[in-house]
């Protein structure tokens, strides 16, 4: 990985524009190119800012100068030339997708949970996503839960308009997300009826990354920063796959990926969910191999999902309001009582008993 910054681009392959992490094809890392070639908002003078972790002017200076010129870091690439300036505020996101070294400047107030989308290739993750977004947006709730706004705006837009009628879109599922990009997380804003709000970020990365993950974790950087992150796993299986003429590849690629979850979650929840339900069912044989497998790993077999309109099963979207439920559920503080975890205090104990 070039950058822990979000991926970059547009749907017109527009070019890296620094915080942007494009959610559709043609997808690059934003610091795949020399910082020296990054350029300055709308001004054709070429220029560079010497911190590798600020990306003005596409999002605030990262040591807080309204007017570039200003910055120390703000360096021209014509000596002599100063640099264009503006005098606008915009706050430290640019409302697409966001990358990790994002995640310091929308959390500073409140814990991100991460959920993490596993899955291969086309097993439908990306397509959850927007039709569970559509959805929230148009006003459903969960458990009396309900969408209150999201910093990544932007970006649920970039893969939730390919659904719409043209011209806004074209009826047909989102692209498939390429490899070679940086880690990319859409964020939810759930508020309950006391207001109490809490911030759910859904990874939205290519399956190519968890497939090497699978078999080798040290050659998929981004799948491991995931993992030893996540809160939550969500772990896909695609019906499709299942069924298709290499299902027997399918059944045994999914059955190492769930093994390498279960070894990295520890105590933290796994819900398997089989994608694209409205396909079916998969051979017996199939099946099986892929229930025993949920049941012995994750104690339980896959709740099926369709993404379709009228599919023939009920409730299809019903396990993602699990996922919201089990995202936003109040988490415990940690036993601090001797033997059952760490005390915060010790440390300045022993410094005090020192001295």
């Amino acid at each position: 990985m070039t950058s822990d910054h979000g991926a970059a681009g547009s749907t017109s392959d527009a070019g890296a524009t620094g915080i942007a992490a494009q959610l559709g094809a043609e997808l690059t890392v934003a610091d795949a190119e020399p910082a020296e070639s990054r350029t300055a908002g709308s001004s054709s003078l070429e220029t560079v800012c010497l911190d590798k972790y600020c990306y003005a002017p596409e999002t605030a200076c990262n040591l807080g100068n309204l007017k570039l010129s200003e910055c120390a870091n703000w360096q021209s690439a014509e000596p002599g030339v100063e640099a264009d300036a503006t005098d606008d505020y915009r706050p430290p996101w640019s409302g697409l997708a966001l990358g990790s070294v994002d995640l310091s400047a929308v959390t500073a107030t409140r814990r991100a949970r991460i959920v993490a989308l596993v899955g291969a290739t086309n097993a439908g993750k990306t397509s959850a996503l927007v039709a569970y977004f559509v959805r929230l947006r148009q006003g459903h709730t969960v458990d009396g839960m309900r969408f209150a706004g999201s910093f990544t705006l932007l970006g649920w837009d970039q893969i939730a308009h390919h659904p719409e009628f043209p011209p806004a879109g074209t009826r047909s599922f989102p692209p498939h997300t390429t490899s070679g990009r940086s880690q990319a997380l859409l964020r939810v804003r759930i508020a309950s009826h006391a207001n109490q709000l809490v911030d759910v970020y859904f990874t939205d990365v290519p399956g190519e990354w968890f497939e090497e993950w699978a078999y080798e974790s040290a050659e998929a950087p981004g799948a491991e920063w995931i993992a030893e992150r996540a809160d939550l796993f969500v772990l896909l299986s695609d019906t499709e796959a299942l069924q298709g003429p290499e299902r027997g590849r399918a059944r045994s690629d999914y059955q190492v990926l769930a093994r390498r979850v279960s070894s990295v979650a520890g105590e933290r929840e796994v819900l398997p969910i089989r994608a694209k339900s409205d396909l079916g069912s998969a051979p017996d044989a199939i099946s099986s191999a892929v229930d025993n497998t949920n049941l012995s790993l994750f104690g339980t077999i896959a709740a099926p999902m369709s993404v379709i309109a009228d599919p023939p099963i009920s409730n299809p979207l019903s396990p993602l309001d699990d996922v919201i439920r089990r995202a936003t559920a109040p988490r415990p503080m940690p036993a601090f009582e001797s033997g059952r975890g760490p005390d915060p205090f010790a440390t300045l104990r022993q410094v005090q008993r020192q001295t």
